[in-house]
């Protein structure tokens, strides 16, 4: 029986949300890129310290808020994100809506 994934309350979710926007930042800012590092921070980190990608979502929609004028630059990021996400590993979409911060599961493959 596999066992029961870890429950992450909001605010730890806020915690991790913070330390990986900020180690993605200091890893984008050393290489000279946009955020992609920091959401694949976000999605590795989570996937194996607090379980199933069940919430990784969650994890970047709350970078996003975090960091508006960071995350969502010129760099069509959102977009970006968006397919990375849907193509990737995690399992989960991005719906771009007119703010580009709304995240959702994506249908099993």
């Amino acid at each position: 029986m596999a066992p029961e994934p870890t429950k992450v309350t909001p605010e730890q979710l806020g915690t991790l949300a913070d330390e990986l926007a900020g180690a993605g930042k200091a890893l984008d800012d050393s290489l000279g890129m946009n955020s992609d590092p920091a959401m694949w921070i976000a999605a590795d980190l989570y996937k194996e310290y607090f379980g199933p990608a069940t919430q990784v979502a969650e994890v970047y929609a709350a970078m996003a808020r975090k960091l508006p004028d960071y995350v969502h630059s010129a760099s069509g990021k959102l977009n970006h994100g968006a397919e990375v996400f849907r193509t990737g590993a995690t399992g989960f979409a991005e719906r771009d809506d007119q703010h580009g911060r709304t995240m959702q599961q994506a249908a099993p493959r």
